[in-house]
């Protein structure tokens, strides 16, 4: 891998492969959060990884602040962001159609589950208004409205931050260098200080999972995006950051075992909504770098393909967990069972990419004559 001085420009997918392989990580740390708690109550309790993973929703934050920096790059970076039509298109084609197929995947338990509880008649009715409002993108905004495949809560925020793109982006990158700098930090304190000030009146299912609450998260991520080409047009500056790129993942690691070890006195609003995002900034500069060592350990070709299929595994994840649920749970071998189920569910999502989730996002492209700037692996970042 080749470092700063000879890659021009920051969006070349050499760049982007070790981030891919980062969100395979990342979407697997939500995977262990979700479910191993549920299979092993008691190691999930009294080990160092059960306690680790327990913050794993921060993952969530870390997605949304690299949707805004790989969105940046793509679009904002030499004022190439598209008409605002063809560009909704392309993140619509992006992840819809694995959010609708994961959506009818778990609509089944979704109403066996609400059938026991409420009869069929009322089941079928709140079903049905489920089922609707999360096509609609709504879920995010009323607790009362999620239900399906309770993950993807967050594509409803990312609606959100895909309808404001094409009008603040391009606002927030054309801000020069030094404001951007004091911006960042800024949108990172207002940020935390509103979502404090909003935890004294507002319940928590709205702290949690409101859009605008996390605006904050894609719009550092944006800004850090500007600020990382803004500091790599200096050859020296580019080559230090190359340099120390490891220094600074290992940095940005050491920082989060911190929060695992005082996760318990961290207020969890503030963890949840971007509290991390400082770490999360770390890290993505870190992995685009283009620094060798980096790039030698997370670009293998395997590595980057459970990355270009980490959307998948976060989606699948929990319907596939319900029959897991269903069928196996009860059962007493979960050492067997349990890495049975991790080990199916990355190879569904890995299937699900290859043969639906490329082939769907091709034929919507084709089908509006979408000429996006996002190459596959951009746009598996970018979500």
């Amino acid at each position: 891998m080749t470092g700063w001085c000879t890659l021009k420009r920051m969006d070349k997918e050499s760049r982007i492969l070790p981030l891919t392989s980062l969100r395979f990580f990342a979407a697997i740390f939500v995977v262990f959060f979700h479910t191993f708690r549920f299979a092993f109550p008691v190691l999930s309790e009294q080990t160092l990884f059960g306690e680790s993973i327990k913050l794993g929703f921060v993952s969530v934050s870390f997605f949304f602040v690299l949707s805004g920096y790989i969105l940046a790059i793509v679009y904002l970076k030499g004022n190439r962001l598209t008409g605002k039509r063809d560009f909704w298109r392309a993140r619509f084609a992006r992840i819809y159609p694995v959010f609708l197929f994961t959506l009818v995947l778990d609509t089944p338990y979704l109403l066996m589950h609400r059938t026991s509880e409420y009869g069929w008649p009322l089941a079928l009715a709140t079903t049905f208004i489920t089922f609707l409002s999360n096509c609609f993108m709504l879920q995010a905004w009323s607790h009362q409205l999620r239900g399906l495949d309770f993950p993807n809560w967050s594509l409803a925020v990312e609606t959100v931050f895909y309808l404001l793109f094409p009008f603040a982006g391009r606002r927030l990158w054309n801000l020069s260098t030094r404001l951007t700098a004091l911006l960042l930090p800024l949108v990172y304190v207002v940020g935390m200080l509103v979502v404090a000030a909003c935890s004294r009146w507002l319940e928590l299912e709205v702290l949690q999972y409101n859009p605008l609450l996390h605006l904050n998260e894609f719009v550092a991520g944006i800004l850090l995006a500007k600020l990382h080409v803004s500091a790599t047009a200096d050859s020296t500056t580019a080559a230090t950051l190359e340099r120390y790129a490891p220094a600074g993942a290992l940095a940005g690691m050491a920082l989060f075992a911190v929060c695992i070890y005082f996760r318990s006195r961290i207020p969890f609003n503030l963890l949840h909504d971007g509290l991390l995002i400082p770490i999360h900034a770390i890290l993505i500069v870190a992995f685009a770098s283009g620094n060798r060592l980096i790039s030698l350990l997370f670009s293998p070709k395997w590595l980057v393909l459970l990355g270009e299929a980490s959307y998948g595994l976060y989606l699948l994840h929990l319907p596939l967990w319900h029959f897991y649920e269903l069928f196996a749970l009860s059962a007493k071998n979960q050492w067997i069972l349990y890495p049975c189920y991790i080990a199916l569910t990355i190879a569904a999502s890995v299937i699900i990419y290859l043969f639906f989730e490329v082939p769907s996002r091709r034929a919507i492209l084709n089908r509006f004559k979408v000429r996006t700037r996002e190459s596959e692996v951009a746009s598996g970042l970018a979500q």
